[in-house]
């Protein structure tokens, strides 16, 4: 689930919490938005069984490791 911002919708956390419950769920924020990483954790980590935080610098975002020739 794509969050295009910092912050999940409240249509996204019931999305999150009703079909991903039990599967792997990844929290990959970008680098400089790490406390809302941290909340979101801590609101899903009572709903979804396996939740991990990868924490980023804060200068990188998930895009920036993007590379062309691991296509």
């Amino acid at each position: 689930v794509a969050l295009l911002g910092k912050q999940a919708t409240i249509q996204q956390m019931r999305l999150l919490t009703h079909q991903y419950k039990d599967k792997n769920v990844v929290i990959l924020l970008d680098g400089d938005a790490k406390a809302d990483a941290i909340r979101l954790h801590r609101v899903l980590q009572q709903r979804i069984k396996r939740l991990v935080r990868v924490e980023l610098p804060t200068d990188r975002d998930p895009g920036s490791y993007y590379n062309e020739r691991n296509v």
